[in-house]
């Protein structure tokens, strides 16, 4: 079982902790680094869509990023509501063992990192138009790479990453993949809906239950029940597996 999330714009450096490993497709890294910096600054601005102060934030850090440094654990990198909740700092050992067998986080600018990457602050996200060597977005250029390497051991895909993310891995797939998607509903006078910072709370609340329980079957993540979580099998599918709490 792989368990997909997303990563964060907002990133630290973990300085306590050493990485393990070098991310898998650091050659494809190393060519988009070459082509961001290639570009003017108005044309970084664009893909970044950002200015001012964060523009200048974000260009002295380009020009400060040096791919042959060990950098921090991808895991301790990323600083958003999902890894909050996740609370990475604070698993066993225990769990950061299972991390680094199930969980994966993708991303635009390195592709695909385990738990225990080393990786250094960037911005790039997966939806940026950047035409490198033909491809016109991201998506082009990552074809189908991300999702090859991800079935090369399992055959189930828990997909816990936002749509922007999951469309570069699941199209590409193979038909013995299997992949669910948890969806977390609040029930509202009788309606279901989703609320974006909840589902991303209870997205990082369900990657520290898969590993303080060591899951490794749909059966296991049906018993997520934090913060008033339930699994509701009317709302669920093959491929949906939905947790309703009443707000």
């Amino acid at each position: 079982m792989k368990i997909i999330i997303s990563p964060t714009k907002k990133m630290k450096t973990e300085e306590y902790i050493s990485p393990l490993s070098r991310p898998l497709f650091l050659e494809k890294t190393k060519e988009i680094l070459s082509f961001l910096e290639s570009m003017s600054d108005e044309e970084k601005a664009r893909v970044w869509k950002v200015k001012g102060k964060l523009l200048e934030e974000n260009l002295e850090r380009l020009n400060a990023i040096d791919l042959s440094l060990s950098g921090s654990p991808a895991l301790f990198s990323y600083d958003g509501i999902q890894f909050t909740y996740m609370s990475p700092s604070s698993f066993t050992d225990d769990m950061l063992s299972y991390a680094e067998e199930h969980l994966r986080i993708l991303s635009g600018f390195y592709g695909l990192l385990r738990p225990m990457d080393g990786i250094v602050p960037y911005r790039l996200e997966m939806e940026s138009r950047i035409n490198i060597n033909g491809k016109g977005d991201l998506y082009s250029f990552w074809g189908s790479d991300i999702a090859r390497e991800l079935e090369k051991e399992d055959s189930l895909v828990v997909n816990l990453a936002s749509e922007e993310y999951s469309k570069a891995v699941v199209p590409h797939l193979s038909k013995n993949v299997e992949v669910v998607t948890p969806v977390f509903l609040e029930e509202v006078k009788g309606s279901f809906v989703t609320k974006g910072v909840y589902a991303k709370m209870a997205r990082g609340e369900m990657v520290r239950f898969l590993s303080e329980n060591k899951v490794n079957d749909k059966e296991g993540i049906k018993e997520f029940s934090i913060r008033g979580y339930r699994y509701d099998d009317s709302l669920s599918s093959s491929e949906r597996m939905a947790f309703v709490r009443k707000e």
